[in-house]
């Protein structure tokens, strides 16, 4: 099955996910931030498009100590023809895992092995993942010691 695609502005796709997760960001009492090149325009079903940045910003929001500083960070690579996503935070792994049952302690991509269902507990991951592969992209998870975790969405345009 093929998702419905259209010339999408990045932007405004992006200002649509930031107005849903203002309210979680402010209860949380997170820090937020977004840098993207402007005029990113890609060929992409925008509803896909939305649901992964929305499960995405989600994820490190619901899974982030409180008042954690939390980045957006959306770049078109000409030379790979890929955009990359990168949401990151400066929350540890081991806080999170004691903050949250649903994260998943992973470091590495999500797609070099299925994800087994009882051991899977970030449902807005897992979303994340198949947005992606719908998509033909990858999902790549890292910790930087003392400093907080990366997500890195890898979408090939």
């Amino acid at each position: 099955m093929t998702t419905p695609t259209k010339h999408v502005q990045l932007v405004d796709i992006l200002d649509a996910v930031e107005r849903k997760i203002t309210p979680l960001v402010t209860a949380r009492r997170h820090h937020y931030f977004s840098s993207i090149d402007q005029n990113i325009r890609i060929k992409s079903d925008p509803t896909n498009l939305q649901l992964l940045l929305l499960s995405l910003l989600t994820s490190a929001i619901n899974n982030t100590p409180s008042r954690s500083l939390i980045g957006l960070t959306i770049r078109n690579s000409r030379s790979t023809r890929k955009l990359s996503i990168c949401v990151a935070d400066n929350g540890p792994l081991k806080q999170k895992i004691k903050a949250s049952p649903y994260f998943i302690p992973v470091t590495g991509t999500l797609n070099t092995a299925p994800l087994q269902p009882e051991k899977s507990r970030n449902r807005e991951l897992e979303v994340v993942k198949e947005l992606a592969q719908l998509q033909a992209g990858d999902v790549r998870i890292d910790e930087v010691p003392d400093r907080g975790v990366r997500v890195t969405v890898s979408i090939p345009i």
